[in-house]
């Protein structure tokens, strides 16, 4: 699913989309694109060209909150 949503955006070499499946299972298919979209504001605020897993567990953090609230 992951793949899908960031096919126009470029993540990392050391983005594992299989270990992003694991750790976002019970989101929604609109939650997994919002944690690729705030991974990207997250890079393009840094200056940043490409998409690090670290970005994207931010972006996990930022969609468990979502999902709590």
């Amino acid at each position: 699913m992951f793949e899908i949503h960031l096919r126009r955006m470029q993540p990392a070499g050391d983005v594992n989309f299989e270990e992003l499946g694991r750790s976002t299972g019970e989101f929604s298919a609109a939650q997994l694109k919002a944690v690729g979209v705030e991974a990207g504001m997250i890079a393009l605020g840094e200056g940043a060209s490409n998409l690090k897993l670290e970005r994207f567990h931010s972006g996990i953090a930022e969609g468990k909150v979502i999902i709590l609230s």
